[in-house]
């Protein structure tokens, strides 16, 4: 660009008028993938989930994700145990859970943990 022309920023998603001051978002999403370990059956498999969100996500025992979707398994339901992590970069948010509890329900009709 020149000397003196505006820059303009691109953010993937965004829209006009994002930037107005002031302006709330409506909580969701900004980053969200599901990854396998191996797509083997019969085989141990970790399933790895990364979620991002534009709204804190309050406090353990008050908030709950669910993953729907996982339809198709020979997993029978159960209780199922977790571990959760913190990743590079990322803003702590995995301490907001109670990774003592380190469980959630596995729902196999349904696909939901």
């Amino acid at each position: 660009h020149r000397a003196g022309a505006s820059v303009f920023r691109v953010v993937p998603g965004a829209s006009l008028g994002d930037a107005a001051p002031l302006l709330v978002q409506a909580p969701g999403w900004f980053a969200r993938s599901i990854g396998q370990s191996t797509p083997y059956p019969a085989a141990l498999n970790r399933v790895a989930v990364t979620l991002g969100s534009n709204a804190a996500i309050s406090y353990a025992g008050v908030s709950k994700v669910t993953l729907s979707g996982l339809t198709g398994s020979a997993t029978p339901s159960s209780n199922v145990s977790l571990t959760l992590s913190a990743v590079d970069g990322g803003g702590g948010g995995a301490a907001l859970f109670d990774a003592a509890v380190g469980a959630g329900e596995w729902d196999q009709a349904s696909g939901t943990l």
